[in-house]
């Protein structure tokens, strides 16, 4: 039987049962870097660059979740557009989940149209990033 272990966000840091497991500051920071060199970066690059410990992915889906809140929230490009699978260049179906959650994406979270919306927002955010 599983018990509810849940990572909770508190002043930019997520954490599991007490225990510190991604800063929100390093991710942002790794991810503008990956934009401004108009770059992609996979899901496990991004969990080894950052050293975050088990459960990573789920780690890295909350921050990543939080960075999109954040961006929409301020009207910025998505920044967590340049996370992308290893076999495919684009992202999780739960990043257009989120997206559409968030009102900024109407459309299905797989396929075409998902991967076109997709290619804008990683434009949009290498445009974005490229000049600050």
């Amino acid at each position: 039987m599983r018990t509810g272990r849940r990572i909770r966000y508190h002043s930019g840091i997520l954490t599991l049962q007490g225990h510190q497991m991604l800063d929100l500051q390093q991710l942002r920071l790794l991810l503008m870097g990956v934009a401004r060199e108009q770059a992609t970066v996979p899901y496990q690059g991004v969990i080894r660059l950052l050293n975050i410990p088990a459960p990573s992915m789920q780690t890295l889906t909350r921050g990543l979740e939080t960075l999109q809140w954040q961006d929409v929230t301020l009207d910025r490009p998505q920044l967590a557009a340049v996370v992308i699978q290893k076999k495919q260049p684009f992202p999780r179906p739960g990043f257009f989940q989120v997206a559409q959650a968030l009102g900024a994406y109407h459309g299905p979270d797989t396929g075409t149209e998902a991967q076109m919306w997709h290619q804008d927002q990683l434009e949009k955010t290498w445009e974005y990033f490229r000049t600050l």
